[in-house]
C-alpha cells in the first residue's frame, strides 16, 4: 500500500471511529507506530485528524458530534445502563463517568431519591438536576467539548477529597489482558483518581469496546471489579478474563428486540 492510500485509509478509518491510538493503527495498516505518527503529523497538518499525544481525534464538521454519539447503538447503552443502575445499592456516594453509556446510566437512576451522585458529565448533571430527585455535585474544572465533561488539574483535586462507594466507569477500551485505556490523556488521569478513592467499580464494555486499546491507560482489572458488556460469554476477550480474573465478576447482558 502507497503511502498516501494508507493516509487517506487512517483517516478515513478515524473518521468513522472518532479516534484511534498509534497502536490501534500500527496493528491495523501493518507499519510501525513510528510511520503512523508521521502519518498522522501530516494528515494533522492537512487538517484530516487532530493528532494528540498517543494517537488521534477526527476532526468533526459535525456541530452536535457529542449529541450524535448519544443515540448512537442506543438499545445496548440502556440495557448496560440498567444492569449498572440495578448494582448501586440504596444510599451510595457514586461518580459517573465521561460519555453516552454513563449519560444512560444517568437517565436509569434519575427517578431514584437515595443516591448522591458527583459527576464531571455534564449532560448526566443536567439529566439528574431536571428530574431533581438524586442528589448531585458537580466538581469544578476545564470543559472538555469533545467528551462533554470537566477534567484537568482543579477537577481532579476536588475528586480527590470523596470516597465513593460506587464508581460508573466507561473506559474507550479494554484489552484482553485487562488494561483499561481511553484517548484523552486528562479523562485518563480523573478515571485514575476516581478508581483510587473508590469501593467498587462498574465497568461498562460494549462490545465493540472490547480488544480496543486507547492512547492512555488508566488502571488494570482487578479483583472486586464489575463487568457489564453487552458481548456473550465466547467472545474471546470475556473468555480470556474468566481464565484470568476469577475474582472479577463479569455480566453478560442482551438488550430487548
Amino acid at each position: 500500500m502507497l503511502a498516501t492510500e494508507r493516509r487517506e485509509n487512517i483517516a478515513k478509518w478515524i473518521g468513522e471511529q472518532g479516534q484511534a491510538s498509534l497502536d490501534e493503527l500500527s496493528e491495523r495498516f501493518g507499519v510501525s507506530t513510528d510511520t503512523i505518527r508521521r502519518d498522522l503529523a501530516i494528515l494533522h497538518r492537512k487538517e484530516r485528524v487532530r493528532q494528540v499525544r498517543g494517537g488521534a481525534l477526527r476532526v468533526s464538521e459535525d456541530p452536535f458530534p457529542y449529541q450524535r454519539r448519544a443515540i448512537r447503538d442506543l438499545d445496548e447503552k440502556r440495557a448496560i445502563a440498567e444492569e449498572a443502575a440495578s448494582k448501586i445499592p440504596k444510599g451510595s456516594v457514586v461518580f459517573l463517568d465521561h460519555g453516552t453509556t454513563a449519560l444512560c446510566v444517568a437517565e436509569t437512576i434519575a427517578s431514584r431519591n437515595d443516591l448522591t451522585v458527583v459527576t464531571s458529565n455534564l449532560p448526566a448533571a443536567v439529566r439528574l438536576g431536571e428530574a431533581g430527585r438524586v442528589k448531585t455535585i458537580v466538581p469544578g474544572g476545564r470543559l472538555d467539548g469533545e467528551i462533554q465533561g470537566l477534567v484537568g488539574a482543579q477537577t481532579c483535586q476536588q475528586l480527590r477529597s470523596v470516597h465513593f462507594d460506587v464508581a460508573v466507569l466507561v473506559p474507550r477500551g479494554i484489552s484482553a489482558s485487562g488494561e483499561l485505556t481511553t484517548a484523552v490523556a486528562e479523562d485518563a488521569e480523573v478515571k485514575r483518581v476516581v478508581r483510587e478513592r473508590s469501593g467498587r467499580c462498574l465497568i461498562l464494555a460494549a462490545e465493540k469496546k472490547l480488544g480496543v486499546q486507547g492512547a492512555f491507560q488508566f488502571a488494570d482489572l482487578e479483583n472486586g471489579d464489575v463487568v457489564l458488556s453487552n458481548a456473550d460469554d465466547s467472545h474471546k476477550v470475556i473468555a480470556n478474563w474468566h481464565r484470568n480474573f476469577p475474582a472479577i465478576e463479569i455480566h453478560t447482558i442482551t438488550s430487548s428486540p
